[in-house]
């Protein structure tokens, strides 16, 4: 990856390609829609439910409770919701689409209606957030660049409600990734630079958290793919200096 963001590295074997989409959590097609994929050895993994996952995103599940202030029927302790949302994450690493969708279709609605109420707390807010991140990462996965860039909106607008600001970074993280998939690199630049921008004052004066500076490599690393994808090396190389 240093080799990558200094130019030293083009990227232009499919190899290269994959090292990279392992590093950045993505398929090789993220970083490049032209690139052959590699070959499977064994039966692929099903697709998650798409269109359950669409319906999700397109209506919008909290307008009774906003309507009628009704609890939400799941009251899950905040812990347990973690740990759900730490095995989705399992799940989206493995590429387990089917099970992932079927937990998301479900998942999203129940939380939009509990963070719907006026007691809804901070923590509710940063596990939706998270949520949207993990289905932002499957639909890109799966070439549904659209419900992307919808649930990493979503994802960034749940996290700035949350009181946790790295988690509007991880958001805007998923956001580029998505623009790079519908073939937007000057968004996807955008979007990356403006996260950089916010955390290299911290990164400056020793205060970023270690989270923080692997989002802040993460996003030089995105950087660096767009400016590789455009043939640009110089910009390439000027990644690594924020």
């Amino acid at each position: 990856m240093s080799q990558v963001e200094r130019g030293v590295l083009p990227v232009d074997r499919l190899s290269t390609l994959q090292t990279l989409a392992d590093a950045l959590e993505v398929s090789v097609l993220d970083l490049r829609s032209d690139a052959v994929s590699p070959p499977e050895d064994g039966p692929t993994e099903p697709g998650s439910d798409l269109d359950g996952i669409r319906l999700a995103l397109t209506g919008y599940p909290g307008i009774a409770t906003l309507l009628t202030d009704s609890a939400p029927a799941d009251e899950r302790p905040i812990d347990e919701l973690r740990e759900y949302v730490d095995r989705l994450w399992e799940l989206a690493h493995a590429s387990a689409f089917s099970e992932i969708g079927e937990e998301l279709v479900t998942l999203i609605p129940m939380l939009e209606r509990r963070v719907r109420r006026s007691a809804a707390t901070d923590a509710e807010h940063e596990i939706l957030a998270q949520v949207y991140q993990v289905t932002a990462a499957v639909l890109a996965r799966q070439d549904e660049a659209d419900a992307a860039w919808v649930a990493s909106d979503r994802a960034i607008a749940a996290a700035g409600w949350s009181g946790q600001p790295l988690e509007v970074v991880a958001g805007t993280f998923r956001l580029a990734h998505t623009f790079l998939r519908v073939q937007r690199p000057e968004q996807a630049e955008y979007a990356a630079s403006e996260a950089i921008r916010a955390l290299q004052p911290k990164l400056d004066d020793g205060s970023l958290s270690t989270d923080g500076k692997s989002l802040y490599g993460a996003l030089q690393l995105a950087r660096a793919v767009i400016s590789s994808r455009e043939g640009d090396r110089t910009a390439t190389h000027r990644c690594t200096g924020g």
